[in-house]
């Protein structure tokens, strides 16, 4: 079977719908339609299996597409979705990652207080389960938002929080990010030596 081709294994326990949310996942940036097609398969599959975890992720997936496509209200519905399963679940790493995802959608939708208390929910918790890199990344998230409704001085604090936490991680992808965020500022701002 291709799936098993594709994923290597089959678990007992949760039959094709972890390997197809993975699918979903792989295809996420190269192929949206297969990716939503994987991810219909792995909700339709978690529901009879009752794997709330890989539902919720899959919804996740969705989400992430229907951003891709501008479909922003649509993106929000699967991402609710998707956080509500996570709540019931306790799963604060899984909680994060979603608020995150909300944070971004209202970013678009240009709902500024919306995005940002979602961001600020995403890196508390972050925060509270020591994930360096997305501590990084939600500050960074933080920053934008600021940047966005000139609160020059909220921006900064948060891009240099956002930039102490990927320089003790040396993720060249984070520490990019962070620093043209900042040379951002600095430009708008004509200090051309910062």
């Amino acid at each position: 079977d291709t799936l098993l081709r594709v994923t290597g294994h089959i678990h007992p326990k949760e039959g094709k719908a972890r390997p197809l949310y993975q699918l979903s996942k792989d295809f996420l940036r190269i192929s949206g339609d297969s990716s939503v097609m994987y991810a219909k398969q792995a909700v339709a599959l978690c529901k009879k299996l009752g794997l709330r975890k890989w539902e919720a992720e899959s919804y996740g997936i969705l989400g992430a597409n229907e951003k891709n496509q501008g479909n922003y209200q649509a993106a929000l519905t699967y991402h609710l979705k998707g956080l509500h399963i996570k709540e019931e679940l306790n799963d604060e790493a899984g909680l994060a990652t979603s608020y995150n995802d909300i944070g971004i959608v209202y970013k678009k939708l240009k709902r500024w207080k919306e995005a940002l208390q979602y961001y600020r929910l995403a890196n508390q918790l972050h925060i509270k389960i020591n994930e360096t890199r997305f501590i990084a990344l939600t500050y960074n998230n933080m920053g934008t938002v600021y940047n966005e409704l000139q609160q020059w001085d909220s921006a900064m604090y948060a891009y240099n929080q956002a930039l102490i936490m990927a320089e003790k991680l040396q993720d060249p992808y984070t520490l990019s990010v962070v620093l043209t965020n900042l040379g951002d500022i600095h430009f708008q701002h004509k200090r051309y030596k910062d």
